[in-house]
């Protein structure tokens, strides 16, 4: 209701000051020239340009019939006389209205052509995602499942060779491998999920209780993993699917693990700022490639750095990508920077609550 008023005032303001113009002109050039050709010129100028630069059919017929007055007025100047029925007058209307019923209806076909512009964008943009979305998960995929075929293989082929402490290393690898592609399958159906458009449901969720959650779920595959949590002494009510959004902290945390070993410790710090939760994710690793960081977040990008050779097929991965369609999805923002000291820090906002951002003012 707000946007349709200020749009209202809006080209209100617009029409009225145009055709002011067009009549101030008239007037400065009448006393200048006592003729008047000029006058239907100069209005005819102005219905054609509030026609082109407002919305709608109204404001372009409201300048038509204000600008025949005018130039009626012109017209019979000094006198000032506005006579009708008048054929005089009913000609200029109807040259005014005609411009500006042509000039209207071209400004919806714009309006058409860039939707469907728009729209044909949009659907090239999904189309890419989606290629980079499959392009990204069969490269994550590839690793795991070379890693359980070729363990696979081993027990069949010589597990009657094999001592328990190989065979269990072979088997706690395998199950490694399983739980990474079942988070793999999480990541591409929350994906999927956003970039399909399926309405997310959001519901007022406790920012600490989602970060309790992650940390909870990560612990189960990183026991000995150091995570730090620092939360506001206020409770934060983030509009969130609570689901998708521990997908982006476990995304991160894990990519914190992979980085920075069981040895060093991760933080994660929330807070609030400018009517937003801020969620900082720092840790004591080796860093972001500069060559990706920034495009980390625009496709599935693998990183080097890391020392596990296994590891370093899978460290980033879909998962950022992923990370980034969720918080958009929510109306927030994310991003990753290098630490001096070494490390990195993974940064992303969500709106809070109206009522969060009132207490916050």
């Amino acid at each position: 209701m707000k946007n349709k008023l200020k749009t209202y005032l809006k080209n209100s303001g617009f029409t009225l000051t145009v055709l002011f113009m067009a009549l101030y002109c008239c007037y400065i050039i009448r006393n200048i020239d006592d003729g008047s050709n000029f006058a239907f010129h100069i209005f005819l100028v102005a219905v054609v340009i509030v026609s082109r630069f407002t919305k709608g059919y109204i404001y372009g017929f409201a300048a038509s019939l204000l600008s025949t007055i005018g130039f009626h007025v012109m017209v019979n100047y000094p006198n000032y006389v506005f006579r009708f029925p008048d054929e005089f007058l009913s000609a200029s209307f109807a040259a005014f209205i005609i411009v500006s019923v042509v000039i209207c209806e071209q400004n919806t076909r714009i309006d058409e052509y860039k939707t469907k512009n728009g729209e044909l964008v949009s659907a090239i943009e999904k189309y890419k995602t989606k290629l980079n979305l499959l392009r990204g998960a069969s490269h994550d995929l590839r690793t795991p499942l070379t890693g359980i075929m070729g363990a696979a293989d081993t027990l069949i082929e010589r597990g009657d060779d094999i001592d328990d402490k190989a065979r269990m290393r072979l088997l706690s690898d395998t199950k490694n491998d399983a739980q990474w592609l079942l988070c793999l399958t999480g990541n591409i159906l929350s994906a999927a999920k956003v970039e399909d458009g399926t309405p997310i449901s959001k519901r007022p969720e406790a920012v600490e209780e989602v970060a309790a959650e992650s940390v909870e779920r990560l612990k189960k595959h990183y026991k000995e993993q150091n995570i730090t949590v620092t939360v506001p002494d206020e409770l934060l009510m983030v509009p969130m699917d609570f689901v998708l959004i521990e997908q982006v902290l476990i995304n991160l945390l894990e990519n914190a693990c992979i980085h920075s070993g069981q040895a060093d410790e991760i933080n994660l710090k929330i807070s609030s700022e400018n009517g937003e939760a801020v969620f900082m994710l720092t840790d004591n690793g080796c860093g972001i490639d500069d060559e990706v960081i920034d495009k980390l977040f625009e496709e599935p990008v693998f990183s080097q750095r890391s020392e596990n050779e296994k590891e370093k097929k899978r460290n980033m991965g879909i998962g950022l990508y992923v990370c980034r369609t969720i918080i958009e999805a929510h109306g927030g923002t994310i991003s990753a920077y290098n630490n001096e000291q070494g490390g990195a820090t993974f940064r992303f906002t969500l709106p809070l609550m109206e009522g969060e951002n009132e207490i916050e003012k």
